[in-house]
């Protein structure tokens, strides 16, 4: 046993999310307005690790965090 409180380690991106629903993209050049915009926690590593803890895992996610 090597005394690891985990099951999964993800190692990598975490970030924003930027989503916004429209009615549709009909209207070429013509643009389209948003329904609803919202920003949500994304990214593959934390994306992952919060599927294995919703699934019931232990997980600890090891990413960098910046300004950019």
């Amino acid at each position: 046993m090597s005394g690891r409180s985990w099951d999964v380690l993800a190692l990598g991106l975490a970030c924003y999310d930027h989503l916004t629903r429209v009615e549709s993209f009909d209207r070429v050049g013509r643009g389209c307005g948003a329904r609803e915009v919202s920003v949500q926690g994304g990214g593959v590593a934390a994306t992952a690790a919060a599927a294995v803890a919703r699934l019931g895992g232990k997980v600890r996610l090891h990413t960098r965090v910046d300004d950019d």
